[in-house]
């Protein structure tokens, strides 16, 4: 009965038929308490802001790396409050399952009251989590618009002389498609994870979901870096 609801809350908002995946784990992770308050993540965005000496090219130039760097704080928030929701949920599905457990002790055991709200707490924070997964799809859709503009800036750049202009460019016109794939891939698997979730009342399976999420496999901190050096200067 458990399973069945759970797949129904879950599954809301995810008609998913991707295959099934395996994850290595080699560290157990301690389920925290809940916590109902989600705090403040800290990011490193960059304000925009003009360089009077510079260019015109690379002004605007500067400027659209940053705006693109933004982006990747954007995800690594919405990265963190995944987790945060996710494990609220977690939380509170192990309490419905030892109270199952005919061998829990009697501290453990729920009434219906208690039952009603931890089933409001899951369909609450199963809500955020979904607009979180809303939320990277959006990002990744920036991502993109900003790759569709790099045939404009080869255009622009294409006979300058100025190296940092040059530099830009080429290192956004590399790395941006590559980001891209790697971000869209990580949907992929934080789908399947979620999949696994709905469909199991496990604790293991509850971690390796977990992991997934904490983790995310497919992020390459090493190639978001090159975006970062391309505006720490401007940042100073």
């Amino acid at each position: 009965m458990f399973s069945v609801l759970f797949s129904h809350i879950i599954l809301s908002t995810f008609t998913l038929f991707y295959p099934f995946y395996s994850f290595l784990v080699k560290n157990h992770y301690k389920m925290e308490e809940d916590n109902d308050e989600v705090p403040e993540i800290r990011t490193i965005a960059i304000p925009l802001k003009d360089s009077q000496e510079d260019g015109t090219h690379l002004k605007r130039l500067r400027r659209f790396s940053i705006e693109v760097w933004n982006l990747t704080q954007n995800w690594a928030t919405a990265s963190e409050k995944s987790v945060q929701y996710l494990e609220s949920m977690i939380n509170s599905r192990l309490k419905l399952l030892y109270s199952k457990n005919d061998e829990a002790d009697e501290s453990a055991k729920l009434t219906k009251d208690q039952t009603d709200r931890i089933f409001n707490d899951i369909v609450v924070a199963n809500s955020k989590l979904n607009q979180t997964m809303s939320d990277f799809e959006r990002i990744v859709s920036k991502f993109e618009v900003a790759r569709g503009r790099m045939s404009a800036w080869k255009q622009l750049t294409e006979k300058s002389s100025n190296i940092e202009e040059k530099y830009i460019v080429e290192t956004l016109d590399t790395n941006l498609p590559v980001i891209i794939s790697m971000l869209k891939k990580e949907i992929s698997v934080k789908q399947t994870a979620l999949f696994d979730f709905a469909q199991n009342e496990n604790r293991d399976v509850f971690t390796l979901v977990l992991l997934t999420f904490k983790h995310e496999p497919f992020v390459d901190v090493a190639l978001l870096s090159k975006l970062f050096a391309l505006v720490a200067a401007e940042a100073q």
